[in-house]
């Protein structure tokens, strides 16, 4: 493997360690089932793609897989680019649709600091 990807890789998990926090999965699921107002969380534990809509197709249901609180910084980034973001009593939380594979693999984070390069 050539020193770039590397350095890369190097890159993406120094800002990952730097930007993601927690995992809140289990506290996102509780407070959603017991909540006296689930539709206050709704908008990190699911959502529509409309993508393929124009072409006949129908919306797909995605639903967050893992929760994670995030800074502030990258919150915004992935809120830009139509991911599941919201304040949870303060916190930044990501509704995350992809699971068993590294954060600083997921193809939305590589785009949140490609951007900032």
């Amino acid at each position: 493997m050539n020193d770039y990807y590397i350095e890369h890789e190097r890159y993406l998990d120094k800002m990952v360690d730097n930007n993601v926090y927690a995992n809140v999965s289990h506290l996102m699921t509780h407070l959603f089932n017991t909540g006296d107002n689930n539709e206050d969380y709704a908008d990190i534990m699911y959502t529509y793609d409309s993508t393929y809509t124009d072409d006949g197709g129908e919306p797909e249901y995605v639903e967050a897989l893992q929760h994670w609180v995030v800074s502030d910084y990258l919150g915004d980034k992935l809120k830009e680019l139509g991911e599941m973001v919201g304040d949870v009593h303060n916190l930044t939380v990501w509704g995350r649709t992809t699971c068993g594979q590294a954060i600083s693999m997921d193809h939305v984070i590589q785009r949140c600091f490609t951007v900032t390069l």
